[in-house]
């Protein structure tokens, strides 16, 4: 197909202007088996979106207990802008229409039939019944309805206005030659590309009312440090009450590390009728989470390629949320309510979503926002949630607090507030996949200077569900529980002490070239933050020997071995690994010293 021929999708453009006659009407829903109907359900026209599953304290329609093949929560139903409803998954729940398998959403239209669970699943026919005029007893007629068109629609459009145009382009450059034509339709090319994806951003602002828009850019405060030599902005915050503001805890963390006599401050901007406000950081709280992921994944968790090489997992930011305590209160019209935790818990792909705040990495005006601040508003979708680990958790709605978005994002724009239509906050950015540019300037913790990491092309972005900042507040993280929920996530993965035990031992047997078994073995679990432990062993004239102690619980332990009272040999880290040989039989000990509180194992390997 050419880069103009469009002629297929204008036919289906016409096709679905002419079965898009939406009913205003009121939703069937009916079990479908053999040609008979059964649990025929009728909903009110006004809903906006309908839960099909077998748990009842979630779904619409509920399918019965004993229906194995359907899960608890397994497809949502959702009217789109243009009245036409949408079938939308709920993880990798298989759903089907009219046999053909959904990948993620497929729109729906009166007589198609969902299957559920399998080809073989319950069916459930989609009807819309039509509401009847007054004096009549058949079926009302249904009105044409605006149609939203898509991106590719309207790409299709210019494109055939820029064919034109080129046609009296090329006209006048036969006889100059080919190439100015060709950049000619470069250009043309990219200002389609352009006016595509302004109409999309058009399509989804509105959705929006201009009330939470104004409110959102009024909340979008930059985080800056401010020395007498200068000041640098960090991240973005929000006020969720006039002397608390939340942001991310990697923005606190930059807050943390600034210089001795520098101060921190958030800025609003002025707008919407509010001027321009300052107020001092007195403190900062970052969620427990943060710090307690980072040290668990610090083990390293790894994959296995095709070939059996092991590659090592890597993950966004995890419970990277952050509130600031602010000496004098901010407007309350700048302040954002968090959307209640049903409404969390619900958020799924496809769901239109504003962000307002501050990208400044490697952009004009970076440092001009640290003394007049002006936000800016993107609009965008979400695409799936997930746990930390960057898995699909449809059956653990509450660990899904990874929001995989589409919002534009760079460096300045961390901690921004992410909005629904209902103008609450849902979740605040936290970052974004990156390309890292050789040689560019890198500097920790800034919003502003040559970047060294710049947005991927692939426009995968992410944030942080905002019931975390519920938690937060709240105090009502539960530790126990989410290391649970994490061990059971990492047994996914292959086991990080023995991958570095196996590579340990690869590296003996190469060095010593002969084969090396277990000599002894031990478990201890240190009672507190500072520990040490002796073991006596006893070692061969003319093997080669290896010592390993790796800290289950993420911290870093020494490892010393002794002969004789002396110290002869000491690593530390997490694995911690000594090699050693003497040419005469040896008595000697192992020592072992923790600095945290955890589990550890310690290994003695010898040659044969």
């Amino acid at each position: 197909m050419g880069i103009w021929d469009c002629s297929d999708r204008v036919a289906k453009a016409r096709a679905r202007r002419l079965e898009a006659k939406l009913l205003d009407g009121r939703l069937r829903l009916a079990m479908t088996a053999d040609g008979a109907e059964s649990r025929v359900e009728e909903f009110p026209k006004h809903l906006g979106s309908i839960k099909i599953g077998r748990d009842a304290s979630w779904a619409d329609y509920t399918i019965e207990p004993t229906e194995t093949r359907v899960s608890g929560r397994h497809l949502e139903l959702r009217r789109q802008a243009s009245g036409q409803w949408e079938v939308v998954r709920q993880g990798d729940r298989f759903v089907a229409v009219n046999g053909k398998g959904v990948v993620d959403r497929a729109v729906l239209r009166p007589g198609d039939v969902l299957v559920l669970g399998s080809m073989n699943g319950p069916r459930i026919r989609f009807d819309i019944v039509a509401e009847p005029v007054a004096g009549t007893t058949g079926m009302l007629l249904t009105r044409t309805q605006e149609i939203v068109d898509t991106t590719e629609d309207v790409l299709c459009r210019h494109m055939r206005k820029v064919a034109a145009a080129l046609a009296v382009v090329a006209v006048a450059v036969i006889g100059i030659g080919g190439n100015g034509l060709y950049q000619d339709w470069q250009i043309a090319q990219r200002v389609a590309e352009f006016r595509g994806d302004v109409a999309r951003l058009e399509e989804l602002a509105a959705g929006f009312p201009n009330e939470h828009l104004d409110r959102l850019q009024a909340a979008a405060h930059l985080v800056v440090l401010r020395s007498a030599e200068g000041s640098e902005p960090v991240g973005t915050a929000w006020p969720h009450s006039p002397t608390e503001l939340v942001t991310n805890a990697h923005v606190a963390h930059a807050i943390e590390a600034r210089p001795s006599g520098t101060e921190v401050i958030v800025l609003g901007a002025a707008t919407g009728g509010l001027a321009r406000s300052e107020h001092s950081v007195l403190s900062w709280t970052a969620h427990p989470g943060y710090q307690a992921f980072t040290r668990f994944t610090s083990r390293g968790l790894y994959s296995r390629d095709l070939d059996g090489s092991l590659s090592r997992a890597t993950h966004a930011s995890a419970y990277d949320v952050a509130i600031l305590t602010v000496a004098t209160p901010v407007d309350p019209g700048r302040v954002l309510e968090i959307a209640p935790p049903d409404a969390l818990q619900s958020l799924g792909a496809g769901e239109e979503i504003a962000f307002a705040g501050y990208l400044l990495r490697g952009m004009d005006g970076c440092r001009e926002a640290a003394i007049d601040p002006s936000p800016t508003l993107h609009f965008g979708r979400v695409n799936q949630l997930r746990n930390f680990f960057n898995y699909p958790a449809a059956e653990a709605r509450d660990q899904a607090q990874l929001v995989v978005n589409d919002i534009a994002s760079t460096g300045g724009a961390s901690g921004g507030p992410i909005i629904d239509r209902s103008g609450r906050v849902v979740a605040l950015v936290s970052g974004g996949e990156v390309v890292e540019l050789p040689g560019a300037e890198a500097r920790d913790g800034s919003a502003c200077g040559t970047p060294r990491l710049v947005p991927s092309g692939v426009q995968i972005n992410y944030a942080q569900r905002a019931d975390l900042v519920l938690q937060l507040r709240d105090g009502s993280f539960d530790a126990a529980a989410a290391t649970a929920y994490w061990e059971s996530q990492a047994a996914r993965y292959s086991d990080p002490q023995r991958v570095h035990e196996q590579e340990f031992l690869t590296a003996l047997a190469s060095a010593a070239a002969r084969k090396f078994d277990v000599a002894m073995a031990a478990d201890h679990t240190a009672p507190s933050g500072h520990d040490h432990r002796f073991y006596a062993v006893r070692l061969e004239a003319g093997r080669s020997y290896g010592a390993f102690v790796y800290g289950r619980e993420g911290g870093a332990v020494t490892l010393m071995l002794r002969v004789d009272g002396e110290m002869v040999q000491i690593a530390s880290g997490r694995p911690a690994e000594l090699r050693f040989g003497f040419e005469t039989d040896t008595e000697a000990e192992l020592v072992v010293m923790t600095t945290s509180e955890g589990a550890y194992q310690v290994k003695l390997f010898q040659s044969d």
